[in-house]
């Protein structure tokens, strides 16, 4: 939620608890910072706060069940939104259809997105992550129930319209989570909030890849899960459309462990808190490094469902099985995930953010190079390898351009930053699925020049990053804090020492 700025810094500090004196106004007296040890629970959803006196707020420990919360939400969506990525062709020969119908799903996907990110952004800065992320669970549920119901109809027309409505509103939900949705989402409104809310400047960015990482390990069993399922078996599409609706029904459950924000900030920049939504549009139109920064995050994001979405279009044409493309998947997600914890970690310490971004982007070229050239000559083991660096490179540049979103645009709400990312990119990535549609060769169902897409998605990143230089607004503000107060403590004990003596 929005907040009026305070009209003296307090102090943040990497320590447990930090008293802070307030002035006589009452703006920041005995104001104390907390980082809660359990913080990291939050990312499981595991944790409930039950308000029991109005001063004393009480957090306790309260398990539902394992791995709950923004995680599993996230996990939900993206799996949902890959499931036919790798089964593309089978799918299609159940339904009757052409495989530019099956693919068509995720657009109609990513078009939802847009009607759902203004109620969805105004409910996460209005109301939080609780109420957004049982949103999110409830819609996203009911998606699948309308993909699966299609077993009771025998019109092969209504059979399309209700995919066609269930994957609308898979994608209608994925605004709530964002990160909700690599499809959707990853590294995005939810886990940015929640990150900003709960963790001081050395925990951010690690937090929000661990909450995020949730997108590319959904989108890994996406792709690994359906193969399994249907096995080139059409038959077998019914039950892998019933086995998701119950998966996101019961991974759904976890929405109801999340909650907003701890009683105590774990920083300046989370007491101070952020401006309103209609202020923050209009500070983030004017600002051009963030617009360079969504320049860049289009390409990753893009490169991402891209790959999520014709991974098997891309290579079974050329011998390859769906298997193989399920495995060329889930490596890229795995890789990706391994990469953003990594990295996350290092950057929660060095702060070297902007530099990694070029680096992270300069493996995205590699890896889509990489994978064009393994594609079109047939050899596995390249593919293997680019997926690698694509995967290495994209996937830990989500959590970074979040952070980096955040920064650069503070005191503009968490939400909004992403979810403006994430509103340019996908309309982008709708662009690029009508053309990569039309791309595909009609004699041999190949689309090398779609995978050409890949790569200048890759290149139009790396070259933007190294035009995106701006200061990082809440370090800058949460270092000064740090300086005022231990100038504030130096001072204090001086004077004490004074008086003793």
């Amino acid at each position: 939620m929005a907040s009026a700025p305070v009209t003296e810094d307090v102090a943040t500090t990497n320590k447990e608890i930090v008293d802070v004196e307030i002035d006589s106004a009452g703006a920041a007296t005995n104001q104390q910072f907390r980082l809660y040890p359990w913080r990291f629970a939050v990312v499981a959803g595991k944790i409930k706060v039950y308000q029991y006196l109005p001063t004393h707020p009480i957090i306790i420990l309260h398990i539902f069940a394992p791995r709950k919360g923004i995680f599993l939400i996230t996990f939900s969506n993206t799996m949902n939104f890959s499931t036919y990525g790798a089964v593309t062709p089978t799918v299609a020969q159940h339904y009757n259809t052409d495989t530019t119908t099956i693919t068509s799903l995720n657009m109609w996907n990513l078009i939802a997105f847009f009607p759902a990110i203004y109620p969805a952004t105004w409910l996460l800065d209005t109301h939080g992550l609780r109420p957004a992320l049982i949103s999110a669970a409830s819609i996203n549920a009911f998606g699948c129930f309308l993909r699966w119901i299609t077993v009771a109809s025998s019109d092969p027309q209504t059979k399309i319209r209700l995919l066609y409505a269930g994957s609308a509103l898979i994608g209608f939900s994925s605004p709530f989570t964002i990160d909700g949705a690599l499809i959707t989402s990853t590294y995005t409104k939810a886990s940015t909030k929640c990150a900003a809310h709960w963790f001081s400047g050395n925990g951010r960015l690690l937090a929000n890849a661990v909450m995020s990482l949730g997108s590319p390990l959904g989108g890994a069993a996406g792709l690994f899960l359906s193969p399994a399922l249907v096995s080139d078996a059409a038959s077998a599409v019914d039950t892998l459309n019933l086995v998701y609706f119950v998966l996101a029904a019961v991974l759904g459950l976890a929405s109801l462990a999340v909650f907003n924000a701890p009683p105590t900030p774990p920083s300046e920049s989370a007491r101070r808190g952020t401006v309103a939504f209609t202020a923050g549009l209009k500070l983030i139109a004017k600002n051009g490094p963030f617009w360079v920064l969504a320049t860049v995050f289009t390409g990753v994001n893009s490169t991402f469902q891209l790959m999520s979405t014709y991974v098997s279009n891309y290579v079974t044409p050329y011998g390859f099985s769906e298997s193989d493309s399920g495995n060329f998947g889930v490596v890229f997600a795995v890789v990706g995930i391994i990469g953003a914890l990594i990295i996350g970690a290092i950057l929660d310490r060095t702060k070297g953010h902007i530099q990694s971004m070029k680096y992270l982007a300069a493996a995205m070229v590699l890896g889509s190079v990489g994978f064009y050239v393994g594609t079109v000559q047939y050899i596995g083991a390249l593919i293997y390898i680019a997926v690698t660096f694509l995967g290495g490179g994209a996937l830990p540049l989500f959590s970074v351009s979040f952070e980096l979103g955040a920064e650069c645009t503070y005191p503009v709400a968490e939400a909004t930053s992403t979810g403006i990312l994430m509103m340019v990119s996908q309309f982008v990535s709708i662009i690029l699925f009508v053309v990569t549609n039309a791309l595909v060769d009609p004699t041999t169902n190949q689309l090398w020049r779609g995978m050409i897409i890949l790569i200048v998605l890759a290149g139009m990143s790396f070259v933007m990053s190294l035009f995106y230089k701006t200061e990082n607004r809440r370090m800058v503000l949460e270092n000064h804090a740090e300086m005022e107060r231990e100038q504030f403590t130096l001072a204090t004990r001086t004077e004490s020492a004074k008086i003793s003596s």
